[in-house]
C-alpha cells in the first residue's frame, strides 16, 4: 500500500496523553506522562507542536535520524525464574504517545489471526475457555515454548510480514529506520529482534505469526496464541513430539527455536500452565493454591522493603495485588466453599487485610469492617482494594459475560460491586488522597486514618490529645481548638494553591493580591483567593471550610462580602467540609464555571491537607516554640551581662576619691554575697 497515512490529530493526541498512567516508568530523559499531561494543560501550543512534528515523521520517516535522541531506551534486565534476563526497553515518554497513534493504523492494516488473543478485549478469558473446551471434548493439549521469542525473531522476517500483509510503505519504511535508529547504553550487549515494551512491535511480532497459525491448523490442529505463548490441542492419538517437530519447522523461518526441555502436555498424565491456568487431562485446577503461594511471599518481601507505609500501601494496591486479583476472571475450576469466605480466594483476602490493618495500625476491626474500609468505595470511605475472595461472583459473571460476546466492562463491574457496599455519609474521603501517588510521611498517614475513624466516632487511641492545647482530641477539636489556626491556615493556603494550579491556563488564573495588582478596592482586609475569566468578564474564587451547621450562612456570607465589589453572579464560594466533601451549591457553580474542578479532586486534596497541615503546623509550633527558648535564653544572658555592668559601675569611685573606693571595693567584696545571677550584693 502506497501513500500517505491518515494524519495525527491534536485531539487524537490528547486523549492518549490523558490516558498515560502514574506509574508508567519514563524513558532514559525521564520525562514522564505527569510532565506531558501538565504541559497539555497549561502550555497551549504544545499539542500543536507535537501534531506537526509527529506528522513530519509519519510521512518522512527519514527524519528520525535527525532526532536519534527521541529513539534512546532505558533497558531493564528483568531476572528470570529459568536463569538469564529479560530485556524491557522503556522508551521516551513521548516516544510511547506516538507508538500508540500509529498502532491504531497499524491496526486497521495487519493481518492478526482470529486465534491470536493477545489484541482483543477481554483475551486472556477468551482464550482460556477455548483451551477449556478442547479439554471438554477429550483432546490433548500441548504448549510449545519458544527460546526468547522477542529477542530470537529475525527483524528482516518482521518486516517482510509487514509487507506481505500489505502494510503501508511509509510505515514499513518508518519501522525498519526506528530498529535501526533505536539505541541505549547497553545496546551491543541486547539482541533484540522485537523490542520488547513497545505496542508497535508487539503488533508486528503477532502478525509474524499469523503464516505459523494458519499453516498449523490446515494440518487439523487447533491453536490457542497469545503472543509468543502457542497452545495446541490435538487427538490423543497423536504424539506430542510430532506435533512440536511440525511446528517448529514452521518457526525456524522466523529466526525461533523452541525450548524442547521447557514444552509441556496433557499426555501420559502429565499437565501445563498456560496464562496462569493449570490443566490436567482429567480436570482443571483452581489457581487459588498457587495465587495464596503467590500472595504470601510477596507480602513478606513487601514487609522486609526499607520504605514507607504510604509507599507499602501503594505497592500493595498497584504491584502485589494484581498479581493474584485477576484469577477468578480466568479461573475455569468449580467453587469450593470454604467456613469463613465464599470460596476458595478467602485466604487471600483474609491475608491482605490483615496486612493492610498492621499497616495502617487500625485495632479491632471486625471482618466486615476490615472488608468495607479497605474495598470500599474512595466517595464512601474506602480503600477500593480489588481482593479476589469478595470479587468472585461479580468476576465469575463478568467472565460468562465475556465469553458471550457481551463483553462487559470491568469497570462498570466494579462500580456495580462498590455500588452494593455501605454507604458511610459525611465520612473523610481519605481513599482519593491516599491512593494518589503523592508522597505521605508515617505521620501524615496515620493522621489520616485517624481523620477517618474519629468521624465515624472510632478512636484509634483513647489516649490522643491536641498537640496544641493538651485538651483530648474528638472529632470537632481540630474545629473548635483556640489554638489551631496555624492548621486552619495551611489547610486553606494548600487547597488555594492546589486549586490555583488545576485550573484551565486559558482562563488566567492568578492569585488575589499586591503582587499581582488586582486586590479589591475597599477599606477592609479582607480579599477573596483566586481570580479567573470566564467568557470574557472576571470571575473570583473563595475557599473556606466550614462545619455543617454554619455552611449555608458560609455560602451566602462570601457573596454578601465580595458581591458590591464583583458582582453576585461573580463570585464563587467554595465551602469544604471538614470531613472533604464540598457544600452542593458550591459543586453545582464549579460545574458551570470551572468543571475541571472535580469533586474527587477537592476530596484527595482536602485528606491532604489535614494530613499536611497537621504535620506543618506541628513543626510551625516546634519551630515557635524552639525559637522563643533560644531567644529567652539569650534574653537572660544579657540581663546577666547588663546586671554585672551596673554593679561595677556602681562600685567605681567618683574622681578624686579612688583610694577610698578602693577600700570600700576591697571590704565590700570580703562581706558580699550573691544572688545566685552574678549579681553583688551588699550583706
Amino acid at each position: 500500500m502506497q501513500g500517505q497515512m491518515e494524519p495525527i490529530t491534536e485531539d487524537e493526541i490528547k486523549t492518549i496523553i490523558l490516558r498515560i498512567k502514574k506509574a508508567k516508568s519514563p524513558g532514559e530523559d525521564g520525562i514522564t506522562g505527569q510532565h506531558l499531561k501538565y504541559l497539555v494543560y497549561q502550555h497551549e501550543p504544545f499539542l500543536k507542536i507535537l501534531e506537526f512534528f509527529f506528522n513530519q515523521l509519519l510521512n518522512n520517516p527519514r527524519h528520525l535520524q535527525d532526532c536519534k535522541q527521541l529513539f534512546r531506551f532505558r533497558a531493564l534486565l528483568i531476572p528470570k525464574k529459568t536463569g538469564g534476563f529479560r530485556p524491557v526497553s522503556c522508551e521516551s515518554m513521548i516516544l510511547a504517545v506516538f507508538s500508540s497513534c500509529l498502532k491504531t493504523r497499524l491496526m486497521q492494516q495487519i493481518k492478526i489471526h482470529d486465534h491470536q488473543f493477545c489484541f482483543k478485549s477481554g483475551g486472556i478469558t477468551h482464550a482460556l475457555a477455548r483451551v477449556e473446551s478442547f479439554k471438554a471434548q477429550g483432546k490433548t493439549l500441548t504448549l510449545a515454548d519458544c527460546t526468547n521469542a522477542y529477542q530470537a525473531i529475525d527483524q528482516n522476517a518482521l518486516i517482510y510480514s509487514l509487507q506481505l500483509n500489505g502494510v503501508n510503505s511509509l510505515f514499513v519504511e518508518y519501522y525498519r529506520t526506528y530498529l535501526d535508529t533505536r539505541s541505549c547504553k547497553y545496546a551491543d550487549k541486547i539482541t533484540s529482534g522485537c523490542p520488547a515494551g513497545s505496542s508497535t512491535s508487539s503488533l508486528a511480532f503477532a502478525g509474524a505469526l499469523t503464516d505459523v497459525i494458519t499453516a498449523m491448523e490446515a494440518k487439523g490442529y487447533q491453536l490457542t496464541v497469545f503472543a509468543d505463548d502457542i497452545q495446541i490441542s490435538h487427538d490423543q492419538n497423536v504424539d506430542k513430539d510430532v506435533v512440536l517437530q511440525e511446528l517448529a519447522a514452521l518457526l525456524q523461518p522466523l529466526g525461533l527455536e523452541l525450548a524442547l526441555n521447557k514444552c509441556s502436555s496433557t499426555q501420559d498424565g502429565g499437565e501445563i500452565t498456560f496464562l496462569g491456568q493449570t490443566f490436567s487431562q482429567s480436570s482443571t485446577v483452581s489457581l487459588a493454591e498457587r495465587m495464596t503461594a503467590k500472595i504470601d511471599k510477596c507480602l513478606k518481601v513487601l514487609d522486609a522493603a526499607p520504605i514507607t507505609n504510604h509507599q507499602k500501601f501503594l505497592l500493595l494496591r498497584s504491584v502485589v495485588l494484581p498479581k493474584v486479583n485477576y484469577a477468578p476472571l480466568v479461573d475455569f475450576a468449580p467453587k469450593t466453599p470454604l467456613d469463613s469466605f465464599d470460596n476458595q480466594y478467602g485466604p487471600i483476602d483474609q491475608m491482605v487485610f490483615k496486612y493492610a490493618s498492621d499497616l495502617f495500625a487500625v485495632k479491632d476491626l471486625s471482618e466486615t469492617e476490615q472488608a468495607d474500609f479497605f474495598t470500599n468505595s474512595a466517595s464512601k470511605g474506602g480503600l477500593e482494594m480489588v481482593v479476589p475472595s469478595l470479587y468472585y461472583d461479580f468476576m465469575q459473571a463478568q467472565q460468562k459475560a465475556v465469553l458471550a460476546g457481551k463483553c462487559g466492562i470491568f469497570k462498570a463491574l466494579r462500580k456495580e460491586y462498590l455500588n452494593t457496599l455501605q454507604d458511610h455519609p459525611g465520612v473523610p474521603a481519605i481513599g482519593y488522597a491516599i491512593n494518589n501517588f503523592t508522597y505521605l510521611t508515617d505521620n501524615e498517614l496515620f493522621d489520616l486514618i485517624k481523620h477517618r475513624f474519629q468521624v465515624l466516632n472510632k478512636e484509634l487511641d483513647s489516649d490522643s490529645k491536641c498537640l496544641l492545647c493538651g485538651k483530648k482530641m474528638t472529632a470537632q477539636h481540630e474545629i473548635r481548638c483556640s489554638r489551631n489556626a496555624g492548621i486552619r491556615t495551611v489547610r486553606h493556603d494548600y487547597m488555594v494553591n492546589r486549586i490555583l494550579t488545576k485550573i484551565d491556563h486559558h482562563r488566567h488564573p492568578r492569585p488575589v493580591d499586591k503582587a499581582h495588582g488586582n486586590l479589591p478596592v475597599s477599606d477592609k482586609l479582607e480579599k477573596p483567593d483566586i481570580e479567573f475569566q470566564y467568557k470574557n468578564a472576571t470571575y473570583v474564587l473563595d475557599v473556606t471550610f466550614a462545619v455543617e451547621a454554619n455552611i449555608c450562612n458560609a455560602f451566602k456570607g462570601k457573596i454578601l462580602k465580595y458581591g458590591g465589589t464583583y458582582g453576585d453572579n461573580r463570585v464563587i464560594p467554595l465551602v469544604l467540609r471538614y470531613n472533604g466533601t464540598v457544600y452542593e451549591k458550591s459543586m453545582n457553580m464549579l460545574t458551570t464555571f470551572l468543571p475541571e474542578i472535580t469533586d474527587s479532586f477537592l476530596s484527595k486534596h482536602c485528606c491532604l491537607a489535614v494530613a499536611r497541615a497537621n504535620e506543618e503546623a506541628k513543626l510551625h509550633y516546634t519551630s515557635l516554640i524552639t525559637n522563643a527558648l533560644h531567644e529567652g535564653t539569650i534574653a537572660m544572658k544579657q540581663g546577666q551581662r547588663d546586671r554585672q555592668a551596673t554593679g561595677r559601675r556602681a562600685l567605681r569611685a567618683p574622681p578624686g576619691l579612688e583610694g577610698v573606693g578602693a577600700r570600700q571595693e576591697g571590704e565590700t567584696q570580703g562581706n558580699a554575697g550573691s544572688d545566685g545571677l552574678g549579681v553583688t550584693v551588699e550583706n
